[in-house]
């Protein structure tokens, strides 16, 4: 009879202490349950801000392509006005050759 309570009594201290250690396994469980939800909630957020960081950069893009583009229709346009007034000077030059030769001629 003592052998058997003693059995149990030892069979209730080797309970209790896996309860123990069921507990500490447990509590260990919800912490790194804890730390994976605020790890993927940074993520989520890390996540939604890299988003916004490259729609920005998308944008940023986009706004100095359009303003390359104008400014090379802009320079095209000045090259354009430049070949036009190099015509005109040219011109202008003939006509006061001509004007000099009219005026060597007549005296």
């Amino acid at each position: 009879r003592e052998e058997k309570e003693e059995k149990i009594i030892s069979l209730l201290k080797e309970l209790e202490e896996q309860g123990s250690a069921l507990s500490q396994i447990t509590r260990e469980r919800e912490e790194k349950e804890e730390k994976i939800l605020s790890l993927s909630k940074e993520l989520e957020e890390q996540g939604v801000t890299l988003s916004q960081l490259t729609q920005e950069k998308e944008e940023k893009i986009l706004s100095l392509s359009k303003e390359l583009e104008e400014q090379g229709k802009a320079l095209s346009n000045l090259i354009t006005e430049r070949e036009e007034n190099k015509e005109k000077i040219a011109s202008l030059l003939k006509e006061v050759e001509e004007q000099r030769d009219t005026l060597q001629n007549n005296t």
